[in-house]
């Protein structure tokens, strides 16, 4: 007996199954009531949303090696500084913020939860704001 429905030209045959904390469930479920969509359409579009990101990251990578052909030795040097500069002062300061905000959140069960976001948002934080020091430079150097 073949299955009968709505006819598509990607049908889902492979069936994964997937370990969520109870904090990821409910980000999960909140996504899926908000978006009005199954909680399937949400994990595909989130991992349709990481794998576009990863083509850009590439553009981002081929471009910075196109422009990093133009910069002297001076430039580069500079450029080093302002990173070891600038990310160590930005990192503990988005750690430290985040940190005090999230071990006030009654969510976390565990301060290691905790420190790993704060982590993770710190790495986010002063990766950006290097990132618009040395765009900074380049424009204006």
């Amino acid at each position: 007996m073949s299955r009968t429905g709505r006819p598509t030209n990607a049908p889902k045959n492979f069936r994964i199954e997937l370990r969520f904390s109870e904090t990821e469930r409910e980000m999960l479920e909140t996504c899926a009531e908000i978006y009005k969509l199954s909680k399937a359409e949400v994990c595909r579009r989130g991992l349709k949303m990481m794998y576009n990101a990863i083509s850009y990251e590439k553009r981002l990578q081929e471009e910075r090696a196109d422009w990093e052909v133009l910069l002297t030795s001076g430039d580069k040097i500079r450029i080093r500084q302002i990173h070891s500069d600038v990310y160590g002062k930005a990192y503990q300061e988005a750690y430290d913020e985040k940190y005090a905000e999230l071990i006030l959140n009654p969510s976390y069960k565990r301060r290691s939860e905790v420190i790993t976001d704060a982590k993770i948002y710190a790495e986010k934080v002063a990766t950006a704001t290097v990132e618009r020091a040395i765009n900074d430079f380049l424009e204006f150097g």
